[in-house]
């Protein structure tokens, strides 16, 4: 590019620059007035980067990754991003000494423009932000129609730019790709990474695909594409996120939580697949990444925009969970948990005074502990507590859903189907609190839940009374991740587990689902409807899994 060509492109563009050492924003401020920028902002912290983005529109974002206390360059990304603040039209750069791995790739996964290591001499800054300036000014009108969701004329310019010979061709078939993906037209994109893979093999081509075939379901492609890309290089997290959601829908829950490992080794910072980790330990019961991936994502999401407080009811419930335990004198083998459960829910209380919903939470959250604890009394107490907090005030829906877990702990199953009941009727358009109510529920309550239930049921079904019992049980294990307290989809799975040993042969792996399903329901009362179904099956357990029948909830009589 032309000197005076920059100057001309350089002369439109407002700047801001971020960084929490003045003399560093003095610095990069004269280079880039000595570039032809005359329209410079500086911000000290993320916090007032944030306010100035949101009273500017700023063209080009000069990011320090360490901000001091507070976000880092990171989050502020993270956050312009989620709140839209930073457009497509614009450019963002970010600039540290910090070489560490974590950092680096935690920052790439959130797509800066580029990224430049200190120390920055004016030539290399000049240099670097010539070529992505000249590129972005190439591509200027068609990231300003993705901005104003004109996708489809975004794509028709994609192409004339390709038909003209653009020297940006790769950046425009990325572009066009990742758009007609966006916009459902799997077989389009498709066809686009497969030409790319043809022609110079790009890793994103090869990933694009990889997750257009997972779109398609078509799993077996998908899994080769994204293994590929993994072992051409591991650092690619979102190959890995990829891999968790194919083995999630196939119902593979420990290859899924793997995956899902892998890509947290690989960008430890992401609050969001930080909780999907745990809700995935969840699924597959492994208790210590679970608690682990809480704190985790309770400790990153401090400064981060993604940041809940009921990360903190989340661990603390988990460590409830956890605490389930006593010896043959009935002391309480997890005090550690139970202490730590405590001090979780008095941090949010701390955090948020004021809010009357937390405050609603952590009581009943209390309600749980004490009950943990066998201490029926004050668990009664918290509860009633909890109730008048809730009375005569809007509290949100997870407040009321935590109250119907206490109700649960407290041993009112009655009155906690009724609450559970309530949640789901007053926060109808909440998706990820109906799915967190069916969770607790028998079965599921919201609309969504039922017809997801009856759908994989369904399918479930068709496929055992075709004999094939291995994708029968499948099915319903994906239903039972979903719903884990539904009795009769664990009936489901141990039935199908006997109809194949009654078919062929008793194995390990049949007499494990079956001990397991029933060991999770050995609870069930006498008058529920599924008992005699359950009585049943736990006789055929003892006929077809013999002495490993004897650990089939509790024992067989």
């Amino acid at each position: 590019m032309r000197h005076i060509d920059a100057i001309k492109i350089y002369q439109r563009k407002r700047c801001l620059i971020i960084d929490d050492m003045s003399e560093v924003r003095g610095s990069l401020q004269r280079m880039l007035v000595s570039f032809g920028i005359a329209s410079i902002d500086t911000a000290a912290n993320g916090e007032q980067a944030m306010e100035m983005c949101r009273q500017t529109s700023y063209d080009l974002v000069l990011c320090d990754y360490n901000l001091g206390d507070g976000q880092d360059g990171q989050q502020v990304l993270e956050a312009l991003r989620f709140s839209k603040l930073l457009k497509n039209t614009s450019l963002f750069l970010m600039i540290t000494a910090e070489t560490s791995t974590d950092m680096v790739l935690g920052a790439l996964e959130y797509l800066p423009d580029d990224y430049l290591s200190k120390p920055i001499t004016q030539s290399l800054l000049q240099t670097r932000l010539n070529r992505i300036v000249l590129r972005h000014e190439d591509l200027l009108p068609i990231k300003q129609a993705i901005d104003d969701d004109q996708l489809e004329l975004a794509i028709q310019m994609c192409q004339q730019k390709l038909d003209s010979g653009s020297k940006y061709s790769s950046h425009c078939l990325r572009i066009q790709a990742e758009l007609l993906f966006r916009l459902g037209k799997y077989s389009e994109a498709g066809a686009i990474y497969e030409q790319c893979l043809q022609s110079h093999n790009p890793v994103w081509a090869q990933l694009g695909l990889g997750k257009t075939r997972l779109a398609q379901q078509r799993y077996s492609d998908a899994e080769a594409l994204l293994q590929q890309v993994i072992e051409y290089d591991q650092r690619y997290v979102d190959a890995h996120d990829l891999l968790a959601q194919l083995y999630s829908e196939q119902a593979d829950y420990p290859q899924a939580q793997a995956a899902l490992m892998k890509a947290v080794e690989v960008s430890p910072k992401s609050v969001l697949r930080l909780r999907r980790l745990a809700n995935m330990a969840q699924i597959t019961n492994d208790r210590e990444v679970r608690i682990k991936a809480r704190r985790s994502a309770l400790k990153v999401g401090e400064h981060s925009c993604y940041y809940s407080p009921q990360d903190y009811f989340d661990v603390a419930a988990d460590l409830l969970d956890s605490g389930n335990t006593q010896d043959r004198e009935g002391r309480w083998q997890s005090s550690k948990e139970l202490k730590d459960a405590q001090m979780y829910i008095q941090r949010a209380e701390k955090k948020h005074p004021q809010d009357i919903s937390i405050r609603t939470q952590a009581a009943a959250a209390k309600a749980r502990l004490a009950s943990q604890k066998q201490k029926t009394d004050e668990a009664a107490n918290w509860l009633a507590k909890a109730k008048e907090l809730s009375s005569g005030t809007s509290c949100s829906g997870l407040a009321e859903l935590e109250i119907a877990q206490a109700m649960l702990a407290c041993g009112d199953r009655d009155e906690a189907t009724a609450q559970l009941l309530k949640v789901v009727r007053e926060n109808p358009d909440d998706e990820e609190l109906a799915d967190r109510v069916d969770a607790l529920s028998d079965e599921p309550v919201s609309d969504k839940g039922r017809r997801l239930a009856a759908e994989l049921t369904r399918s479930g079904i068709k496929y055992y009374e075709s004999k094939d019992y291995d994708a029968a049980m499948r099915e319903f294990q994906r239903a039972i991740s979903l719903f884990p307290k539904h009795i009769s989809l664990r009936l489901n799975i141990a039935q199908a587990a006997l109809a194949k040993a009654a078919a062929s042969s008793a194995t390990e792996a049949g007499a494990n689902a079956c001990r397991q399903h029933l060991q999770a329901i050995k609870d069930i009362s006498a008058e529920h409807p599924q008992y005699p179904r359950y009585q049943h099956l736990l006789k055929q357990a003892q006929k077809y899994f013999g002495v490993a029948a004897k650990d089939l909830a509790g024992s067989i009589e």
